[in-house]
């Protein structure tokens, strides 16, 4: 959990190799049945995407699926597999798809500000408007669910296309 969590720390600081590399770690040694397989798997899955490599970010989002139906229920967690596999689809260049999982990320967790983000950026590339998306733009008063900030998918805002990321949105108390 340490080098998930550590991980998580050398993509806020710009740093996907290293995230990468702690990533790898952590896989040589957790077993598959670990409770901590799901945010780990999640995690892969969101490196992945970062570089390219949407075949395993795609294997790690379903090791993800399974074993979170065998650890304790994370409220929120349905939302932000949703979002993974959005992802991926962006990634791909579906983005018909990409939008319709994204909202049903959103439907899922109507709270979860990045599926909202994730869905209104996506409508505007689908219109073909002029112009950048700014994804901090699509800001609320939705509060972001304590248990989960050591996802990768719900502190970080990711364009699978061009691969940049961004800092997620706080929630209104700084968290």
């Amino acid at each position: 959990a340490l080098l998930n969590i550590s991980a998580v720390l050398s993509l806020l600081d710009g740093d996907i190799a290293r995230a990468q590399r702690e990533m790898e770690l952590t896989q040589s040694v957790i077993a598959s049945t670990s409770s901590v397989i799901t945010g780990f798997s999640m995690n892969a899955a969101f490196i992945n995407i970062l570089t390219g490599n949407l075949g395993e970010a795609r294997a790690n989002t379903e090791i993800a699926v399974v074993s979170s139906g065998r650890t304790i229920p994370i409220r929120g967690l349905g939302s932000y597999l949703q979002i993974q596999r959005g992802l991926i689809a962006w990634a791909e260049g579906n983005l018909e798809d990409a939008l319709s999982i994204m909202q049903a990320a959103q439907l899922a967790d109507p709270s979860n500000r990045n599926a909202r983000i994730y869905v209104a950026w996506l409508q505007h590339l689908r219109s073909g408007a002029s112009g950048r998306f700014e994804p901090l733009s699509v800001l609320d008063h939705v509060a972001r669910y304590d248990v989960v900030p050591q996802l990768m998918s719900s502190a970080f805002l990711l364009d699978p296309r061009t691969r940049e990321i961004l800092r997620a949105p706080a929630g209104m108390d700084g968290r």
